[in-house]
């Protein structure tokens, strides 16, 4: 299927369904008119329009045009030199088949149309890109290029699957084969993920145009350089403060290395913790949880699959959020910090179930003792994970933290239950391998139903120290400098 559209609409007075001949239809030419004046089009001129050498490349294909007097749209057959009108639903219908096509999916929203609000929901491996459906043009057909207005929250990753963000609202250019979106007239761009405005006026190519004026007060908000402060002795001009630049030089040559890998800070002790059956640490946890998220998105976008067979999509939360609530926290508290960690939900009034069936949370207890709780959003279903507690034994779960991410999630527990693959922990450390290794299964799940849960720690170990691992690129660039 391709898509085209140039200044050439057809038009037709009446709008029944079903085929109809070309003879009655009528070709507008929005160059020469645009008030939309009507030019009769035959079925003879129809057949030189078709086969001229200019619209050849057209002919083996069936055509959308736009309707500009009733905001409609037509299918074009050139087998039969035929159409048919196509109501919204239809229009839909064959845009998501479109966005199919190039591993993307729409998610049609309850929201009304206003100067705020999208009806339509485009997801795409990492993405998201909200958007109103009657703002839908064609840019440049031949090439799947297509406009819209809408919003996009756009997640990119480096070598190491480190996450930036950009956020960006207003009308863009599409290009559907790379999924790559521009930004073009008046529009905002956001810092980072947040709600704070980076810029706000003309965007060309999805880069924010400065003017002059922009550029000085631009260049007079930035930082002036750091320098070094060298202290000498007046008398004798000796440098003072030498012992302490040489204290600090070795104070760094001892200092434990880091890198970041997965969104989290890693180090040489993380390494050193998992060679030696030592207690996870968060870092390691929220790492893999990243980890498994990128997994999840890569094999639902990219990998062929039955589409017959509904997948319960999971979406794993680190345990970060859950750990800033603090002690004796307040359900506003907990509220903000869930909404500025799932902020490009908030176009969805942060309804996760409209796009997730699963949400899985790692707890880290007393931060002595991980466990995991995972959310089924269709049957109103909480599943507590517990390595050491005994599936069949009483459980005495937190049920202030059940009942907050309860409200968080907007759903309603009908039943809590202890999962039949807890209570497997034999030792008094690991408890965050265990947990990790039912979170790798709650993702596998999603795509083969039949999955057996089984744990085994120097698998699950190993498969962390590769997640973890500096990577080699890096390691070779350090070392050429």
């Amino acid at each position: 299927m391709n898509i085209f559209s140039n200044n050439k609409v057809l038009y037709r007075n009446q709008c029944n369904q079903g085929s109809v001949n070309l003879e009655n239809i009528n070709l507008i030419d929005l160059n020469e008119h645009p008030k939309i004046e009507i030019k009769e089009f035959s079925a003879n001129s129809s057949q030189k329009y078709f086969e001229s050498s200019q619209n050849n490349q057209r002919r083996d294909h069936n055509y959308f045009i736009i309707k500009p007097l009733f905001q409609q749209q037509i299918k074009i057959d050139q087998s039969s030199q035929s159409f048919i009108d196509l109501d919204q639903e239809s229009d839909q219908k064959i845009f998501q088949e479109l966005f199919e096509q190039y591993q993307m999916e729409t998610i049609q929203l309850d929201n009304q149309l206003d100067n705020y609000s999208y009806d339509y929901l485009l997801l795409f491996n990492h993405s998201q890109f909200y958007y109103k459906s009657n703002s839908f043009s064609y840019y440049q057909l031949s090439k799947n290029i297509i406009q819209l207005i809408g919003k996009l929250y756009d997640l990119q990753l480096d070598l190491n699957n480190n996450p930036s963000f950009l956020i960006q609202q207003g009308k863009f250019v599409i290009f559907l084969e790379n999924k790559k979106f521009n930004l073009i007239g008046f529009g905002v761009e956001y810092c980072g993920k947040s709600k704070i405005k980076k810029y706000e006026g003309e965007f060309e190519n999805g880069k924010y145009k400065q003017n002059e004026l922009n550029k000085i007060i631009f260049q007079g908000s930035q930082s002036a350089p750091i320098r070094k402060i060298f202290i000498y002795d007046v008398q004798n001009g000796n440098l003072i403060n030498k012992d302490h630049q040489n204290q600090n030089k070795q104070y760094e040559e001892k200092q434990i290395e880091n890198w970041v890998k997965y969104n989290q800070q890693i180090s040489t002790e993380d390494v050193k913790i998992l060679k030696q059956n030592g207690r996870l640490t968060s870092s390691i946890i929220d790492s893999y949880v990243f980890y498994l998220n990128l997994q999840s998105e890569n094999e639902y976008f990219t990998k062929v699959r039955d589409k017959s067979r509904k997948i319960y999509k999971l979406l794993l939360l680190t345990t970060a959020l859950t750990t800033n609530f603090g002690e004796n926290y307040t359900f506003q508290k907990a509220k903000d910090l869930f909404e500025e960690e799932l902020l490009q939900f908030q176009e969805i009034n942060y309804e996760i179930k409209k796009i997730y069936q699963q949400v899985g949370f790692p707890i880290n207890k007393y931060n002595n003792h991980w466990y995991f709780i995972l959310f089924d959003l269709n049957i109103n279903k909480c599943l507590i994970f517990d390595s050491l507690i005994n599936p069949n034994s009483f459980y005495n779960y937190d049920k202030y933290l059940i009942q907050t991410l309860q409200q968080l999630l907007k759903i309603q527990l009908l039943e809590i239950q202890l999962s039949q693959y807890s209570g497997q922990q034999i030792d008094n450390y690991s408890c965050g391998y265990h947990v990790c290794q039912f979170m790798k299964y709650c993702q596998k799940v999603q795509f083969q139903v039949n999955k057996k849960y089984s744990y085994v720690r120097t698998k699950i170990v190993k498969h962390l120290e590769k997640i973890i691992a500096k990577n080699d690129t890096e390691v070779k660039s350090q070392k050429q400098v």
